[in-house]
């Protein structure tokens, strides 16, 4: 009877531990690091005036799941524009990310 209950117990621990997994888990798509790295592609325009650089991004999601950017800096004024109108661009799903919240990120440019 002990292992019955015991193995019972262990079936429904097993079933309830991996039947739920989190939405961030399932789906890779939804990591907010692929989205910047699908929508920031930098144009060839861009390509041949620049081969390095850095842009830091504060930026935070409002109620509407929209990201507003807060502040944005770096050493070129076309890229950092560029970076704007791509955050613009993105979609309303923004997987994960807290609204609310303010977010940094260093977007690292470098092309060979």
């Amino acid at each position: 009877m002990k292992k019955i209950i015991l193995l019972v117990l262990f079936v429904s621990v097993s079933i309830i531990s991996f039947g739920n997994t989190p939405a961030h888990f399932k789906d890779d798509n939804c990591t907010f690091k692929n989205k910047l790295e699908k929508q920031f592609r930098l144009p060839e325009y861009l390509k041949k005036k620049s081969n390095t650089g850095t842009v830091k991004v504060e930026f935070v999601i409002n109620e509407n799941d929209v990201i507003e950017i807060k502040n944005i800096s770096g050493n070129n004024e076309e890229i950092k524009e560029y970076i704007k109108a791509q955050f613009a661009k993105m979609d309303s799903d923004v997987c994960s990310l807290e609204k609310n919240t303010t977010y940094f990120i260093d977007i690292n440019f470098k092309i060979l």
